[in-house]
């Protein structure tokens, strides 16, 4: 077992380096076959003194005027575009 990005996966896979490897969609690589098998959720972590901390459900709409940690998209390119994706789907963009 080694731990990778998906971006570095990729590359390992192309060069045959390793067999089989964990990927978060979205991939864009035509010469990969893609196996789903399971479907990740979010959460959203905040500290306890948070004012949205004792909301009984909380929105990604909700979100709209916190900053958010991510790590570089080059690196985390599914999830970043997951995040994105759900950040634009509530009508704003993250701040990171």
């Amino acid at each position: 077992l080694q731990e990778a990005t998906s971006r570095q996966q990729q590359l390992w896979l192309r060069e045959q380096r390793i067999e089989v490897g964990v990927l978060i969609p979205p991939i864009p690589a035509a010469e990969l076959l893609l196996h789903d098998f399971d479907h990740d959720r979010l959460a959203i972590a905040l500290p306890r003194a948070h004012a949205l901390a004792d909301a009984p459900e909380i929105s990604v709409a909700m979100l709209a005027d916190e900053p958010f940690v991510s790590w570089p998209a080059g690196e985390g390119i599914g999830f970043h575009a997951q995040v994105l994706g759900l950040c634009t789907a509530a009508g704003f963009t993250p701040r990171v």
